[in-house]
């Protein structure tokens, strides 16, 4: 079974998340897995290059689709520091995405 934990602390290291939830893994039919999120954004002009980078970050991780729903947020409403633990608790140094090859 493939562990998302660590691809997904990848993503809050993609210059303009602010947030990930909802987030769902399932597989399909075979060895097909797909997933959906929830991305925070800081805004409408970051989202395409965000969408891109974490669903490039998952299909390296062995999702083989992403969908990714983004929302907005307001800046002045959210100081966004990144530490050197995700929100999911995990430590990021050295934090690299699965890999299929494993």
């Amino acid at each position: 079974m493939l562990c998302f934990v660590a691809n997904l602390c990848c993503c809050y290291q993609v210059d303009g998340v602010c947030g990930i939830h909802e987030f769902h893994v399932w597989q399909l039919a075979g060895n097909r897995i797909v997933a959906t999120a929830h991305i925070r954004c800081r805004a409408l002009h970051d989202y395409a290059r965000i969408a891109e980078q974490v669903k490039i970050i998952f299909h390296n991780g062995g999702i083989h689709s992403t969908t990714v729903q983004p929302e907005f947020i307001e800046v002045h409403y959210y100081i966004y520091h990144l530490t050197s633990v995700c929100p999911l608790g995990v430590r990021l140094s050295g934090v690299q995405p699965l890999s299929t090859e494993l």
